[in-house]
C-alpha cells in the first residue's frame, strides 16, 4: 500500500514522463526515482573493452526530506464532505489536513549541450507561471488533488571535461512541492437540521 507521500512522488514522476520524454527526438529517455548519485553507479559494460559509460539521456527525481508548513496550517475542521444518509441528518467531516513542504531534485543527464537546453526550455515553458500542478490520487474520500510544485532555486549545469571517459552534461533543478497529509479516518457529526427536529414543546410534546 502506497503512502500519501509516495503518491505525490508518483504524481510528479507521471508529469515528468508525460512532458519530457518527447523532447529529445529519436532517443528513449530513461526515467527513474533515485538519489542523485545512483545513476553514477549504473554503468553498461562493453563486451570486449569493458569501457563503462553512463546511459544517457536520462532523468531522475529524488526527495530529500519533509517539513511542516506552519504558514499553511489551519486548526478548523473540513466539513461538507458529504451526507451519510438521504435525510441529511448526519454529515462526514475530517480534521484539516497537515500541510507539508516536500523538497525534490530533478536531474537531467544528456550527451550534448543542445539537448540539455531543449529540456530546460521545455521545463521553463511548463513553469511559465512559476508553478505546475501535477494531479495526485489521494484516496476514495478525497479523490484527486493538485500538487503545486515550484522551482526552488537556480538551475545548475555541470561543467563537462572534454575527452572525459564519462562525458555528459547534467542539469540539476531544485523543486518544492506544497503537499497535504489527509486523515485516513472520517468522522460523522449531527447536522443542525437534526437538532431542530429534536426540539419539542414542553407542554404538548409536539416536535417544533
Amino acid at each position: 500500500m502506497k503512502s500519501q507521500i509516495e503518491k505525490y512522488d508518483e504524481g510528479l514522476m507521471n508529469w515528468m514522463e508525460a512532458k519530457f520524454r518527447p523532447v529529445i527526438p529519436d532517443k528513449d529517455i530513461q526515467l527513474l526515482f533515485a538519489p542523485p548519485d545512483r545513476p553514477y553507479s549504473e554503468y553498461v559494460s562493453g563486451r570486449y573493452d569493458k569501457v563503462k559509460t553512463l546511459r544517457i539521456p536520462r532523468m531522475s527525481l529524488s526527495r530529500s526530506g519533509l517539513s511542516f508548513a506552519q504558514n499553511r496550517y489551519n486548526h478548523s475542521k473540513i466539513r461538507y464532505l458529504g451526507y451519510t444518509s438521504t435525510s441529511k441528518l448526519r454529515m462526514k467531516q475530517s480534521p484539516y489536513p497537515i500541510p507539508v513542504d516536500i523538497p525534490y531534485q530533478m536531474d537531467f543527464w544528456v550527451g550534448y549541450e543542445s539537448e540539455i537546453q531543449a529540456l530546460q526550455i521545455e521545463f521553463l515553458r511548463q513553469m511559465v507561471s512559476g508553478i505546475v500542478y501535477p494531479t495526485v490520487y489521494i484516496n476514495d474520500t478525497f479523490l484527486t488533488k493538485y500538487l503545486p510544485v515550484y522551482l526552488d532555486g537556480a538551475i545548475v549545469n555541470s561543467e563537462t571535461e572534454l575527452g572525459s571517459e564519462f562525458r555528459h552534461v547534467r542539469a540539476t533543478l531544485p523543486l518544492k512541492a506544497e503537499a497535504w497529509i489527509y486523515a485516513d479516518n472520517i468522522d460523522e457529526t449531527t447536522t443542525i437540521r437534526d437538532i431542530i427536529l429534536r426540539v419539542r414543546d414542553m407542554d404538548t410534546g409536539v416536535a417544533l
